[in-house]
């Protein structure tokens, strides 16, 4: 597992409310079923708190993101791939032309 800094990368995203979280990034590789809790992600996404990715994991089969709420409080890593995520300006109504095109 090799774990990479998202400098260029750290936009803004807000979790679905099904999104799988794990607290460390040793139980998404491994696969255990240690995980942060459904109350607390179903929180933040009702909530609408707003998280950035600071570093992504990748290994021969997944690429993780650890990301990180605007207080430093809550954190996580999550499978970047899977629709547990997604960046706030999807959600624009203003962008929705250049989303459809691509």
């Amino acid at each position: 597992m090799t774990v990479t800094s998202a400098k260029r990368f750290s936009k803004v995203f807000k979790l679905v409310r099904n999104a799988i979280v794990y607290p460390t990034v040793n139980d998404v590789i491994n696969d255990t079923s240690k995980l942060i809790g459904r109350s607390w992600v179903k929180k933040m996404a009702d909530k609408n708190i707003k998280f950035k990715i600071i570093e992504f994991g990748t290994s021969r089969v997944e690429l993780v993101a650890h990301i990180v709420d605007q207080s430093g409080k809550n954190q996580g890593w999550v499978n970047f791939f899977n629709g547990d995520l997604y960046n706030i300006n999807v959600k624009k109504k203003a962008l929705q032309p250049l989303i459809k095109a691509s």
